[in-house]
């Protein structure tokens, strides 16, 4: 498995999409490589001058202080990153300082140690990117305790661990600032692969050997990354501070959004088109199609990682004069009554909708050449990500129920275990090299925890087992100096693409470094890495069960919150349908928030699957809730591109009276399935749900002259979509009841909005 992913860096999967992080056709362009090299750089720019200038004990100081900043040091906004580096170089001197001037009093070192420990976990109350803040804190206590003195040894250690950090800080924001716009340039790449991997699942549901399910599964999926990816694009390239060329980005930006609008308004029952086309070529000629739009939005996000005015390496033209020449075939069928209509209807406007894509990646191609470009309307802050401040936010999470306080207090009883491990040992020296596995193991979810573990252990082996061969067969300390360098920049490129490999890095750079000051003592040095690497790994094992947060825990909360950002976004929907305004600013803000909404309910429920099997409670119910809310997305979106194409729609009574209706009687399905999931009795009790008072979807959908002066075409789309919106909307109601039913229980707690 090692083997096979290394090699696809060096020989690229062709039949399947490029992968941004892992592939060698985009790997060296990417923002993880720049990043690993940025920070391995300015580790080495710290720590080589000072081995020259100052004494042994001094220069490792300053080295660790800038690496423990390095880990700091995120792919980000300018201003978020250097107040991400300001707060850690505080946090981490502060934790530096007290634990090293308490080294002549063990007892009072340890309870210090616990307590920094203990309110450290609250650092990542204010959102992901607070977890290297929290891991780089425990990482700089742990420093300290192994590499401790007299307290006036600790004050002066202190200070050039304050130094390292300084002088890290100014080399980052330096560099930060030169690369801002080619960052921007790779983030907004790596979003757009994404999008194009979304296409290639979507072009599977045209093909009929695929399962159905198993492709509403992956599209979900995939809709947690490129959520993920999204908002990282938004956080950079939507930015106040803009240079040169930032216009262009965030021109390329709004329409890689409005084409996954497109692409969710494709949404059909494929089912029906299976079952009436499967045993023909037209479906292939669709999946054909859509196979090529994604090789048209690959070679954008390749341009751009590369700087490049893109150009489409594919040709739609036999595919649309096949589809063309199959659907003129097919007409004939419906005029003879051999097939019916409904069914032609819904293939054709699978077709347009295709073709739209087409167009608007065109218009992406078109956007990498402007000189240029005009923006709309927009405050573009409203869609950048704020830290959440705010005493409240702490205050409410000192209570068990809240999964933060749960996992501070099992992270300080790990520690607290290792402490005292580390005492009984015979190489105790070395023991908090426990504490540091416990610090890198220990995450505030079980999953995290979980993989995590195995991968932490199996990267030490790795690491000793590589050392050992380098250490035996490489002499010269300027080899050694040039393998270090690969190594840090090897652990800080893949810490969040593939752990193993940061992990065995990671490993391999302090063999050598220990090799540097001990030279001749790697071999037992190795040996006791293992054995600390063990007795941290089966410590963090056994408490990640003590005071557990499970998913199933946070999942009510989670869905409620989805089923309320549908309705929000339905509401805005519906002005935007009905009044066609011209500012959907609102519009953007509650599309976003609905679907970040749905992927953090899939995030939850992955991570829930990496749980023991026993806690894995409502997977089925709760992933066809998924689905069913998606596709609400996927019908509003197809009705915004048919008013795009038909902008007199909202000037037709019929159609205002029809889709209003439709639109409440969807908003009250959802307020519905969030009553119904917010009420445990009536869930625990398996009651059905109350009646709905609107009328039936088949009552509410278009008569045939209900759009006068509009074509037969549309008036089927219409009615197939605005029923499809009702039918998904009020199937919410017994799944969410279901899902409440499986997810009650003895051991249920709701977990604080806040958490």
């Amino acid at each position: 498995m090692l083997r096979d992913r290394l090699v696809t860096l060096f020989t690229p999967d062709l039949r399947g999409p490029m992968r941004y992080a892992l592939d060698r056709r985009t790997f060296w362009y990417s923002h993880y490589l720049s990043t690993g090299l940025r920070t391995s750089s300015g580790i080495l720019a710290v720590a080589l001058p000072a081995l020259w200038l100052l004494p042994l004990g001094l220069a490792l100081a300053m080295a660790f202080g800038a690496s423990c900043l390095a880990l700091v040091d995120q792919t980000g906004p300018l201003r978020s990153k250097m107040r991400e580096l300001a707060v850690s170089l505080l946090l981490n001197t502060l934790a530096s300082c007290a634990v090293g001037l308490l080294q002549p009093h063990p007892l009072a070192q340890d309870a210090v140690t616990l307590l920094l420990t203990f309110a450290s976990a609250f650092v990542l109350l204010y959102g992901k990117r607070a977890m290297p803040i929290q891991f780089s804190m425990l990482l700089a206590m742990t420093l300290s305790i192994a590499h401790g003195g007299t307290p006036h040894e600790a004050l002066r250690t202190s200070a050039a661990f304050l130094l390292g950090g300084i002088l890290y800080f100014a080399y980052a924001m330096a560099v930060s600032t030169r690369q801002r716009h080619r960052v921007k340039q790779q983030v907004l790449a790596e979003c757009l692969f994404e999008l194009a991997r979304y296409l290639d699942i979507k072009a599977g549901f045209y093909d009929p050997a695929t399962d159905l399910d198993s492709q509403y599964t992956a599209l979900i999926r995939q809709q947690v990354v490129l959520a993920e990816k999204q908002q990282a694009a938004r956080d950079m390239v939507l930015q106040p501070q803009q240079d040169p060329g930032d216009d262009r980005l965030i021109q390329i930006h709004l329409g890689m959004l409005d084409l996954y609008e497109q692409v969710m308004s494709t949404h059909t029952d494929y089912a029906a088109l299976r079952f009436y086309f499967g045993q023909g070529d037209v479906l292939i000629f669709l999946r054909d199609m859509v196979l090529k739009t994604m090789r048209d939005l690959e070679a954008i996000a390749y341009a751009l990682t590369r700087d490049r005015v893109s150009s489409s390496p594919v040709r739609y033209a036999a595919e649309q004069r096949a589809l063309e020449y199959e659907l003129h075939l097919l007409s004939q069928q419906v005029q003879a009554h051999t097939m019916p209509a409904e069914a032609l209807t819904q293939l054709r406007s699978a077709f347009v909708k295709i073709g739209d894509i087409v167009r608007c990646i065109g218009e992406l191609h078109a956007a990498t050449r402007l000189q240029k470009v005009d923006l709309p309307a927009l405050d573009l802050r409203l869609f950048v990500s704020r830290p959440r401040l705010g005493r409240t936010l702490l205050l409410d999470n000192l209570s068990l129920q809240s999964p933060i306080c749960r996992y501070a207090l099992r992270i300080t009883m790990a520690m607290a275990t290792a402490l005292v491990i580390g005492d009984l040992l015979p190489y105790a020296s070395h023991a908090y090299w426990i504490m540091l596995t416990i610090v890198i193991i220990m995450k505030p979810s079980y999953a995290l925890t979980r993989e995590r573990r195995a991968k932490r252990m199996l990267g030490t082996v790795l690491g000793c087992a590589l050392a050992g061969v380098v250490l035996w067969w490489v002499r010269s300390p300027v080899a050694l100096l040039v393998i270090l360098y690969l190594s840090l920049t090897t652990s800080a490129t893949f810490v969040q693409i593939r752990y193993l490999y940061t992990a065995t890095a990671a490993t391999l750079t302090v063999m050598i470094l220990l090799h540097f000051i001990d030279h001749g003592g790697s071999a037992g040095i190795a040996v006791e890495r293992l054995a600390d690497t063990g007795i941290g790994v089966l410590i963090a094992s056994v408490f990640s069960f003590v005071l557990p947060n499970w998913e199933r825990q946070a999942l009510p909360s989670l869905l409620r919150r989805m089923l309320g950002s549908a309705r929000l976004y339905l509401d805005e929907s519906r002005g935007l349908l009905l009044d066609h305004p011209m500012d959907d600013e609102n519009y953007r803000l509650a599309r976003k928030s609905f679907l970040d909404q749905i992927a953090g309910v899939n995030a939850a429920l992955l991570r829930m699957l990496e749980e023991p099997r026993h806690r894995q409670h409502g997977v089925r119910q709760i992933n066809q809730l998924l689905v069913r809310t998606y596709l609400i997305t996927s019908h509003v979106a197809a009705l915004r591109m048919m008013l795009r194409r038909h902008p007199e729609l909202p000037q037709q009574e019929s159609y205002r009276i029809e889709l209003s209706a439709a639109m409440d009687l969807a908003t009250q399905a959802l307020s519905e399935a969030c009553t119904t999931l917010q009420g445990a009795s009536q869930a625990a009790s398996g009651a059905t749900p109350p009646a709905m008072s609107s009328s039936s979807p088949a009552e509410m959908a278009f008569t045939a002259d209900a759009l006068p002066g509009s074509s037969e075409h549309l008036r089927r789309v219409l009615q197939q979509r605005i029923r499809s919106l009702q039918t998904d909307a009020l199937s919410l109601i017994p799944l969410a009841a279901r899902a409440s039913r499986v997810l009650q229980g003895p051991a249920y707690t709701t977990a604080p909005p806040s958490a």
